[in-house]
């Protein structure tokens, strides 16, 4: 008997010495780290006049300095022709322009964009928008005077047109373009 006693006192203390591992803590604690890249967010919107066009209406050739039709129509003078840089974006912003060609007739003839100018300011009315202030339309992106935009703001255009002495009658169209861009960044 004590033989069989032994083998139940080793056979006890097994099972005491095993359940004391499973239980010998009350918790268990591990940790890793979290990150995350929040990314640019950039959006911008045309006034309606500007989305609408950049309109000269009928202008006789050999004219200088001749105003788009919203240049000056808001109150006090002011242009309604402006990008909305959307309260949605979470960075400020530079603006750059441009436009896709001369404006150019479907029956032949350009008026060439050394003729097509613009200005802007971040003050719809301002008097720093005029054509001796304005630079020539390019056909690459060029980074407007208004720089670091905050969301919420924007940044006001005029243009104005000469029309050269004997020019061809007719209706020429082109494409500007907005682009809005992380401050300092490349157009």
């Amino acid at each position: 008997m004590e033989k069989e006693t032994k083998v139940f006192v080793i056979a006890v203390s097994l099972l005491i010495v095993v359940g004391m591992q499973g239980y010998a803590a009350t918790s268990d604690e591990h940790t890793t780290s979290s990150n995350v890249t929040i990314s640019n967010y950039v959006a911008v919107g045309l006034s309606t006049n500007l989305s609408t066009g950049i309109l000269f209406g009928e202008i006789d050739p050999n004219t200088l300095n001749n105003n788009a039709t919203h240049d000056y129509d808001g109150a006090a003078s002011a242009t309604t022709y402006y990008v909305d840089v959307s309260s949605d974006s979470n960075i400020n912003i530079d603006m750059c322009i441009k436009d896709n060609t001369h404006l150019t007739r479907t029956a032949g003839g350009v008026i060439a964009n050394g003729n097509y100018t613009w200005a802007d300011n971040a003050t719809a009315n301002s008097v720093a928008m005029s054509p001796a202030n304005s630079y020539v339309m390019p056909t690459a992106y060029h980074r407007t005077n208004v720089t670091d935009i905050a969301p919420g703001s924007n940044d006001y255009f005029r243009f104005w047109l000469d029309v050269p002495g004997g020019q061809t009658p007719g209706s020429y169209n082109n494409t500007v373009y907005f682009k809005g861009i992380v401050t300092a960044g490349s157009c």
